[in-house]
C-alpha cells in the first residue's frame, strides 16, 4: 500500500509540474497510440525552434572540420554522450562520422573529458546506491 502511496504521490507532483510547463507554452500534450491498441500522453515541446537550432549548432560543431565550438557546446556534446543519446541529434550515416569525432573531442579537450567523467562517476553511484538498496531489501526481506 506504501508504494502504491508514494506512486499516487509522485504522479501527482509529476502532473503538477507538466501542468505548469503546459500552461507557460513550453509544452504541450497530446495523445499517442502505441501497440496498436494503447494509448499514453506525451509532452513534446511546444516550440521546437530553439531545439533545433541547438540540434544544428552540435551537428554543425561535431561534422565541420572549420567550427570554433565554445565550453558550452563541448559540455553540451560531452552531455548528449555520456547519456548515450548523441544519436539521436544525427541520422545513421552521419552518426558513423559523428561516433568517431565525439570520442576524439572528448579525449582531446578537458571540458569534454571532465564532462564524461562527471557523468559516468554519477551514474557508477546510482548503480552502487541500487545495488546498496536491493541488497537491504533482500536482508530485511529474508529476516522476516
Amino acid at each position: 500500500m506504501k508504494k502504491l502511496g508514494t506512486h499516487i504521490s509522485w504522479n501527482k507532483k509529476q502532473h503538477s509540474y507538466v501542468n505548469d510547463l503546459i500552461e507557460k507554452g513550453i509544452l504541450k500534450q497530446e495523445e499517442s497510440r502505441y501497440l496498436f491498441f494503447f494509448t499514453k500522453d506525451v509532452y513534446p515541446s511546444a516550440n521546437t525552434g530553439k531545439e533545433n537550432a541547438i540540434r544544428e549548432k552540435v551537428k554543425t560543431a561535431v561534422l565541420s572540420e572549420e567550427f570554433e565550438m565554445d565550453e558550452r557546446t563541448f559540455c553540451l556534446i560531452g552531455l548528449l554522450n555520456a547519456c548515450n543519446i548523441d544519436k539521436q541529434i544525427f541520422t545513421k550515416e552521419e552518426y558513423k562520422i559523428a561516433k568517431k569525432k565525439i570520442s576524439d573531442i572528448m579525449k582531446n579537450n578537458p571540458h569534454g573529458k571532465a564532462v564524461s567523467e562527471t557523468i559516468q562517476a554519477m551514474q557508477t553511484a546510482i548503480i552502487a546506491s541500487i545495488g546498496a538498496a536491493a541488497a537491504a531489501s533482500a536482508s530485511s526481506s529474508s529476516s522476516s
